[in-house]
């Protein structure tokens, strides 16, 4: 009957020790747990961060795309112009050498 108390205790023992075991590997499961949310939350916003940073350029690259094409249309018509002031300017030079001969040719 010893042998089975004995016994007993130390199966009593076991049990005990394995509840400690349990418990603590259930409260590192539940600060894993916690931890595991507070990165999950950290990710999240971080993503919301990127996708705002990815909206912000989005709209920064449409608005230098919009003045870009806007610079290249007031080129285009800086040119025009310029072609239009050289060809006035040619006329004018030709005018002004055909009054100079007329001069030269009345003095």
């Amino acid at each position: 009957m010893d042998d089975l108390q004995h016994e007993k205790s130390g199966v009593e023992m076991q049990l005990k020790a394995t509840q400690r075991e349990h418990e603590d590997l259930r409260e590192k499961f539940d600060e894993a747990v916690v931890s595991c949310e507070s990165m999950l939350l950290s990710l999240e916003d971080a993503r919301s961060q990127i996708q705002a940073q990815t909206s912000e350029v989005e709209l920064l690259t449409a608005s230098a795309e919009a003045e870009r094409t806007e610079g290249s249309k007031m080129m285009d018509a800086l040119k025009e112009e310029k072609s239009g002031v050289e060809l006035q300017l040619k006329a004018n030079q030709k005018d002004r050498d055909d009054l100079q001969e007329k001069f030269n040719e009345a003095v």
